[in-house]
């Protein structure tokens, strides 16, 4: 069996797996994704994250399962420190030993850790963030707009071997996860957190810049379906507070509805209603713990919510708490 967090821990846990066993208090990812033990007596997995206000790092510890990830509004950085990961995406297989790192537009993919042996389970680091933010991190550190937007939306495989700036990183964000994991008081507040979001945007855009010769192109190709998606994303996270409907959407991004609709169920297999209600909950969630606001009714509403027993179940759901909880810490 897995050993329980430390009680000084910043990481909080989101969820555990026995076999035949699950607790859930909440799911790393926009979407739930059934997550499946491999068969065997004593096998457990383990989900906890912490956040930054636009950053999320996650730890996860597993003796082998499979999980299909559907991420609506996020980039997913996986770094698998101890074990094997391998996942399937409509571009293809990748598999990722020990030390390596892949970056993941949001898509949907298919993934299977393995161990190395019985006594050393797989531990990996995952990092979720938007896109957007990735992309402005790339033109902050040179990169021509249209490049950044191509590269913080394709596929990436980095093997740090020759590559300072991914061992640099590497060697940034197990430090930082030490430090979480410890419990450091200067991670609680707030203005440090921040400070340490522009370190890590910073250090990620130069990882990838330096690692250009491993991109694997852009995860769903160069299609309209994908460009629409794209365009669709950048404009609910930039308005996501004031927008009416899809077909606001739709019409921002230069499209009809119904192709707007298509294109999402295409490449994320999801509808754009679904993921501008994604991007609406996180938003809520980094006003609840950032302290800006003293009522749940007012952080709903400055994200375009209107429905709060709606909003009350969706937060749940996915943070294990209700909003009124996490808004009094």
């Amino acid at each position: 069996m897995l050993d329980t967090l430390p009680r000084q821990t910043l990481f909080e846990e989101v969820s555990r797996h026995a076999y035949g066993i699950q607790e859930r208090r909440g799911h790393l990812f926009s979407s739930k994704n059934a997550l499946r033990l491999d068969e065997r007596q004593g096998a457990t997995a383990r989900v906890a994250r912490f956040r930054f206000p636009d950053i999320v790092v996650a730890d996860v510890v597993s003796t082998g399962h499979q999980v299909d990830v559907t991420e609506v509004t996020h980039s997913t950085l996986l770094l698998p420190l101890h074990g094997l990961l391998t996942t399937e995406t409509k571009v293809g297989r990748t598999r990722l030993p020990s030390g390596n790192i892949a970056l993941f537009p949001p898509n949907q993919r298919i993934t299977r850790v393995e161990t190395h042996s019985a006594h050393s389970p797989y531990w990996s680091i995952v990092l979720l963030f938007a896109p957007s933010l990735l992309s402005q991190a790339l033109q902050r550190e040179g990169m021509k707009a249209g490049d950044a937007e191509t590269l913080s939306r394709s596929e990436i495989r980095i093997d740090p071997k020759s590559k300072p700036q991914a061992v640099e990183f590497l060697h940034l964000i197990q430090s930082v996860h030490s430090e979480i994991a410890r419990g450091a008081p200067s991670f609680k507040k707030q203005s440090h957190r921040l400070r340490w979001q522009d370190i890590l945007f910073s250090k990620i855009a130069d990882m990838l810049i330096a690692s250009d010769d491993v991109r694997l192109g852009p995860a769903h190709g160069t299609g309209r379906s994908y460009l629409h998606v794209s365009r669709a994303l950048e404009y609910i996270h930039e308005n996501y507070a004031t927008i009416v409907n899809v077909s606001e959407i739709a019409e921002a991004t230069g499209v009809a509805t119904r192709t707007l609709e298509l294109a999402f169920k295409q490449v994320m297999g999801v509808g754009p209603s679904r993921a501008l209600a994604t991007v609406r909950l996180d938003a809520a969630h980094r006003h609840l713990t950032s302290g800006e606001y003293s009522s749940v009714t007012d952080i709903a509403f400055a994200c375009g919510i209107n429905h709060l027993s709606r909003f009350a179940q969706s937060y749940r759901s996915k943070y294990g708490d209700l909003p009124s909880k996490r808004l009094l810490g």
